[in-house]
């Protein structure tokens, strides 16, 4: 009997015995070798991860889906940059037995792209306005998310077991009149590639078709305006309280398109309880006003982000330097939430001295329709008249 010692560096053991001739040292060569070579594919196949019929660990695909949520297959999008269509990506995940599994939406966001179908190119990803692109896509809708003159299709395909991934594409103004037809690129955490594009290897051909249209700017002559005369309050006791308000309602005149977001550019907010966002812009005294005099009439013009109808109290404050000594409660936004509405409060005010007309002569005014497309007016300032001075005027910049 031949005991042979055998580095545990090799074979992970401090001795082995063998059964051999003594003077058969080839043989013991050879087998001292078999030995090895066993151990050492041995701790290969330890180090290889277990594959079981329920493993969750995504290896293949074997369905892969692009489509629209309205289930056909076209849609135009506004080149803006703000209209975002939303794209649907469905895919049957495998784990390395071939079975079906889920996919999480964290991780689909690590491994799915979206891609040109003829160039299998990929769109930039999350573009803001300010950049330079022509199509880009994010994972988040925006309040402009909607996609205009798409018919629904009746989708008989059941894909509720799949797993899903929504893409939010747009484009820039120099995507203008293009087509862009768009496909879907995977990459397993287990390295394997699948795409929708034409000539990919592998054996999904699919994609949605986007025509981008050139974005609306609205001008003045876009929009309807209408001003109504909705309260007067008069207390003759003290502190003698006398107001009128004047509200002017703006919206689109095309039935298929409202306002959906309104932005100012300048800051002269009243502020307090439950008083919506707002901006003081004009502020008027009335015309035949004696600056000696320690009361008298002024108008003050306000315009209120967008919502729904409100009462909202305004009095016991300061309107641009106006001392407001007196409760006023009015009700704004009567027309809904799609409607810029401007209040003009005309109202007596005492006050040591007249103060002049002041207002803002750059006061621009931003409203986007549901699909992003702007309208961009100035509040221009009138002051020719008492009835100029109580009306709304917007001008195209």
């Amino acid at each position: 009997m031949l005991c042979v010692f055998i580095d545990k560096t090799i074979l992970y053991s401090d001795v082995y015995f063998i059964s051999h001739d003594v003077n058969s040292g080839d043989d013991i060569e050879n087998d001292l070798f078999n030995l090895g070579e066993k151990q050492m594919n041995n701790i290969k196949d330890d180090d290889q991860p277990i594959c079981t019929d329920d493993d969750q660990s995504w290896y293949e695909v074997s369905e892969l889906k692009i489509k629209l949520p309205q289930g056909n297959r076209d849609a135009e999008i506004f080149a803006n940059g703000r209209n975002r269509v939303a794209i649907d990506i469905y895919i049957q995940a495998t784990n390395c037995k071939n079975n079906t599994i889920l996919v999480s939406s964290n991780q689909l966001l690590q491994h799915v792209w979206l891609v040109d179908y003829d160039t299998q190119e990929p769109l930039a990803w999350n573009a803001q306005e300010k950049d330079d692109f022509t199509w880009a896509y994010i994972d988040k809708p925006n309040e402009f998310t909607r996609t205009p003159r798409v018919s629904s299709l009746n989708n008989n395909e059941d894909d509720t077991k799949l797993s899903r991934i929504t893409y939010y594409v747009y484009c820039s103004p120099k995507a203008a009149s293009q087509i862009k037809q768009l496909a879907v690129l995977v990459t397993t955490p287990a390295g394997k590639t699948y795409s929708t594009a034409f000539g990919a290897e592998s054996s999904f051909d699919a994609f949605v078709q986007l025509l981008a249209i050139h974005e609306t700017r609205y001008k003045v002559s876009d929009i309807d305006m209408v001003a109504k005369d909705v309260k007067e309050y008069d207390d003759d006791g003290p502190p003698y309280a006398h107001w009128f308000q004047y509200n002017t309602y703006v919206k689109l005149k095309r039935d298929d398109r409202y306002i959906v977001s309104l932005s100012w550019s300048r800051d002269n907010s009243l502020t307090g309880n439950n008083i919506p966002f707002n901006c003081m812009h004009q502020r008027y005294h009335e015309t035949g006003y004696h600056q000696d005099w320690n009361n008298g009439y002024y108008y003050v013009h306000f315009i209120w982000s967008l919502g729904e109808e409100t009462y909202v109290s305004i009095g016991n404050t300061t309107w641009w330097d106006l001392p407001i000594n007196f409760n006023v409660d009015i009700k704004i936004r009567q027309e809904g939430s799609e409607v810029v509405c401007f209040t003009v409060m005309y109202a007596l005010i005492w006050i040591d001295s007249m103060l002049h007309d002041t207002w803002f002569d750059d006061f621009t005014i931003y409203i986007h329709d549901q699909y992003g497309n702007l309208g961009e007016f100035l509040a221009q300032p009138r002051n020719d008249n008492d009835e100029e001075k109580r009306k709304v005027h917007l001008i195209d910049t």
